[in-house]
């Protein structure tokens, strides 16, 4: 099944109002870590980079020798692992300790050993994402193949495995 992204119609009308989050692009946030000097860092996606991309997200486990390799690379430059996945989720699935991890798209990150970076944006909207999920979980509950994922600052709506007749009612 070759399953093509299109733009989504109706959005729900709870998850459709805007929040203002902070900017990742704050200047004195810029100028600080200018002035520190260049140092490479490594950041790697999870899902597609560190393991295959698979039907289902609980499937995508890390091999031994790949957490080794990132232990190994660790050593040597500071490593984030980025992901969608909720921060924590993706912190035990990697398990290597002293990594920088990123999750939600970044809305909670925790930086790597030692950098002191600790954040988690957009807490008020738990309550929202909530009523959002329950929505989703209901609307795509007679779908076949449908899953719906929640983490800590989204909602996945994974369609790998819903038939092409069926992708307009997920729409």
């Amino acid at each position: 099944m070759a399953w093509k992204p299109r733009a989504l119609h109706g959005h729900l009308d709870i998850v459709s109002r805007t929040i203002s989050l902070p900017s990742a692009l704050d200047e004195d946030r810029i100028a600080r870590v200018r002035a520190a000097g260049p140092r490479l860092a490594i950041f790697l996606d999870y899902d597609g980079t560190l393991t295959p991309i698979v039907s289902r997200p609980a499937d995508a486990l890390l091999a031994p020798d790949m957490r080794e390799r990132v232990r190994t690379l660790a050593r040597i430059h500071p490593v984030v692992i980025v992901s969608g996945r909720g921060r924590r989720d993706v912190e035990a699935l990697v398990a290597v300790d002293g990594l920088g991890y990123v999750g939600s798209h970044g809305f909670d990150i925790v930086g790597p050993a030692g950098s002191g970076v600790s954040r988690e944006t957009a807490v008020e909207a738990l309550p929202l994402l909530d009523r959002a999920e329950t929505r989703l979980r209901e609307e795509t509950q007679d779908v076949p193949g449908a899953l719906v994922e929640r983490k800590r600052f989204g909602i996945a709506v994974h369609v790998r495995r819903v038939a092409d007749d069926d992708l307009a009612h997920i729409e």
